[in-house]
């Protein structure tokens, strides 16, 4: 018996440790797609711009602060950042699984090291902000489970600021435990708590000048989620053609069905407690959450929570076949955390083991795109056209934004496409996509970008960066 101790033990340990080795290069925060988006925002809050006012995109607003808490101490700060999120839903798990009468070594074996591998799945980057809300939609429920109703409520309350979209989830769950149970009384605690902390973080926004800017946002969030991304189109035949694409992805159908299968195989054999009900629930809930608003494959992430109850659920159904057969049991685990992933994204783990240098660099260095507007001398204003580089390098806070949108999509409306428009006349400094060429489609769009290339041609000189087309008023090389 004590060799067998030993032996899990240790079995544990190295499973552990080498899962988080593998797992921290894959999560390295570099800059790219979104993430690259989050920086530059971040960036420009410690240049004193109001968030949605002053310098805009649709995330919540936690998100981008916890960025500029961490921004200015360098890549470690941000890449602990994203390691806290998988920490606490590792943590969140091990609690969840305790409860549900698992032992410490079954529950370590779920939380440290499936989890953290569920919760990279196929269309997961570094900085996604659908990981916050995993992370503290799973905290909610360990800590309701756990009758720490207060700190259940706390967790609420952040979710509300760093991913709103998620909030129904880990809500109606813990609502519905309560409901089954026939103490709704304890949902008292939890709503009072996230009141208490939704105030406070309004406040926190509203003195920074931001509660009413935000407030757009989230109109403006509704409204994009309902408008086609590939045609602009609005409408409900437009939503639906959208809804499917993101249904009809081949690693979000994976994740769909392996998590299907598991509750349809708990739940023949008899095991419909609350952990298959949480399961059940915020599986549903996921569902519902990417029909309403998915537009994208990696929106489909909000399916994460119930991915990580799922392999509770099926260690507890399968009680017998882990004592009798511990060792198949979590290979069988594994195999099913693999498969949660929706097909892990072998090229990012590939890309993350034989490049950790590269990543670096790019993270420790000053970005093209801040490099090209120093080279232009002293401070001015500017504005970046069609998503071109994207500053995120210290060095630009006595520049001024002098356009709120960091880019302008296809899919956006004439009305913000026009805001942007009749801004860049007051930039002294455009940067300018290299590619920059007018598209056909859709015709609002089609209309910025003529307007775009006539008033670089009647008022700006263009000359090639480092990582743009970098264009001055004229009346500034004039003074020069």
């Amino acid at each position: 018996m004590l060799i067998h101790r030993t032996f899990t033990r240790l079995g544990l340990g190295i499973s552990i440790v080498i899962t988080w080795l593998v797992v921290l290069l894959r999560i390295q925060p570099w800059p790219f797609s979104d993430y690259l988006v989050f920086l530059a925002v971040a960036r420009r809050l410690h240049a004193g711009d109001v968030l949605y006012e002053g310098v805009w995109d649709n995330k919540d607003p936690f998100a981008y602060y916890s960025i500029a808490l961490v921004q200015d101490l360098g890549q470690p700060a941000l890449w602990a950042l994203e390691a806290a999120w998988f920490l606490i839903a590792a943590f969140s798990i091990y609690l969840i699984a305790r409860h549900f009468a698992l032992s410490r070594h079954w529950s370590l074996f779920i939380g440290a090291v499936l989890v953290p591998i569920a919760l990279i799945p196929f269309h997961y980057f570094p900085g996604t902000t659908h990981l916050p809300g995993i992370s503290l939609s799973l905290l909610t429920l360990a800590t309701f489970l756990g009758k720490r109703y207060a700190l259940s409520g706390i967790a609420l309350g952040l979710l509300f600021f760093f991913k709103l979209t998620m909030l129904p989830i880990p809500l109606i769950a813990i609502a519905v435990i309560a409901l089954r149970h026939r103490r709704p009384r304890t949902l008292i605690p939890v709503v009072l708590g996230s009141l208490i902390t939704v105030g406070i973080g309004a406040v926190v926004i509203a003195v920074r000048g931001e509660f009413v800017p935000y407030l757009g946002s989230l109109l403006h969030n509704f409204i994009y989620s309902q408008t086609n991304t590939q045609s602009g189109a609005t409408g409900i035949a437009a939503s639906v053609t959208e809804r499917l694409t993101v249904f009809s992805d081949v690693h979000v159908l994976i994740t769909i069905v392996v998590i299907g299968l598991i509750l349809a195989i708990t739940f023949t054999r008899g095991h419909r407690n609350d952990e298959w009900i949480l399961t059940a629930t915020t599986f549903v809930l996921g569902v519902l959450s990417i029909a309403a608003i998915g537009k994208f494959p990696h929106h489909a992430q909000v399916l994460g929570v119930s991915a990580a109850l799922a392999l509770i659920t099926f260690a507890v159904a399968f009680s017998q076949l882990r004592q009798a057969r511990p060792v198949f049991t979590a290979v069988i685990l594994l195999v099913i955390a693999i498969g949660l992933t929706g097909g892990p994204y072998l090229k990012g783990y590939v890309d993350a083991l034989r490049n950790p240098q590269g990543t670096w660099n790019s993270m420790t260095t000053i970005d093209p795109a801040t490099q090209d507007l120093l080279d232009r001398g002293p401070p001015r204003s500017f504005a970046v056209v069609q998503g071109a580089g994207m500053p995120r390098s210290p060095g630009l806070e006595d520049w001024d934004l002098a356009c709120r949108h960091l880019a302008q999509r296809p899919w956006e409306s004439a009305e913000l496409l026009q805001e942007s428009l009749d801004c860049f006349p007051t930039a002294d400094v455009l940067l300018i996509p290299r590619d920059f060429t007018v598209s056909p489609e859709p015709p609002a769009y089609r209309r910025f970008l003529q307007g775009v290339q006539a008033l670089l041609n009647e008022e700006y000189v263009c000359t090639p960066g480092i990582a743009n087309t970098v264009c001055t008023r004229r009346d500034n090389l004039e003074n020069d």
